[in-house]
């Protein structure tokens, strides 16, 4: 996974899981795979990309009343 380094990797494999989420609707889920991207992007440096994707998944958070996407 990406704590070993494998960003690229990791990267697609939780772009494919927003993409799911987003068609089925899902936004708790949406918001969990923005939370996940955004970890890759602060380990790779990707700072406002990271910020981008937080502001998404804390709104989502709120939208849904997930305590976990507002922590």
């Amino acid at each position: 996974g990406f704590l070993r380094g494998h960003y690229a990797q990791a990267t697609g494999h939780f772009g494919q899981a927003l993409a799911l989420y987003r068609r089925s609707g899902d936004q708790t889920g949406e918001a969990h795979s923005l939370n996940n991207l955004a970890l890759v992007e602060l380990r790779q440096g990707d700072y406002p990309q990271a910020t981008s994707h937080l502001r998404r998944a804390l709104a989502l958070g709120r939208q849904t009343d997930d305590r976990n996407c507002q922590a």
